[in-house]
């Protein structure tokens, strides 16, 4: 039992150590098709966006039917100032695909107005995904990050809960526990051991 437990407890530091790139915010509308249906070199604005402080890149949700990935812009304004902008060259295949934006953000804006602009010749369809004539856009850091990087707002997370006499330890009890059960099994198997 006891490297059962400890088997589970090297694994789960294993997962939580690796390292992945994590979303800022989102607009919370499914990607699903059409989204915005985009014919040649076409923009698409929406307004009232909150785009967070340190976000380095935007992705999106692009359907090109087996064509390459066109040439993308994103530009984010707030009350007719630019906050950021960046684009992506074209190629690449359709599906999730990221704009490195040229400056993050150095505060949050609540009121930005977002556009994605698409630069194909011809009348090519491109789709961005989204909901209700929207585009799903996903904020992303600079660099990944680890679990254990988000521990703090973890542990506050978990003292809001009803009930709570640990407060922000809250996290940290189950562990405290796990621990204490483990010496106990070892030390009940070591003491039947010498019987």
């Amino acid at each position: 039992m006891a490297l059962s437990l400890i088997a589970t407890a090297i694994g789960v530091g294993f997962v939580l150590a690796e390292s992945q790139t994590h979303r800022l915010s989102t607009t919370y509308l499914p990607a699903n098709p059409p989204g915005v249906e985009l014919v040649g070199s076409q923009k698409h604005c929406q307004g009232a966006q909150t785009v967070p402080e340190g976000a380095a890149a935007v992705r999106l949700f692009v359907v090109t039917f087996s064509q390459p990935v066109p040439a993308l812009a994103v530009e984010v304004t707030d009350a007719n100032s630019s906050v950021t902008s960046g684009s992506r060259h074209a190629g690449g295949r359709e599906g999730p695909v990221t704009v490195a934006l040229a400056t993050p953000p150095n505060r949050t804006t609540t009121e930005a107005t977002v556009c994605v602009s698409v630069d194909v010749p011809g009348q090519r369809r491109t789709q961005v995904l989204g909901a209700a004539g929207m585009v799903r856009l996903e904020w992303l850091p600079a660099e990944s990050e680890s679990w254990f990087g988000f521990l703090p707002e973890l542990t506050d997370r978990f003292s809001y809960g009803k009930a709570n006499p640990f407060g922000r330890v809250l996290l940290a009890v189950p562990l405290i526990l796990m621990l204490a059960a483990l010496a106990l099994g070892c030390r009940f198997f070591l003491r039947s051991a010498h019987c």
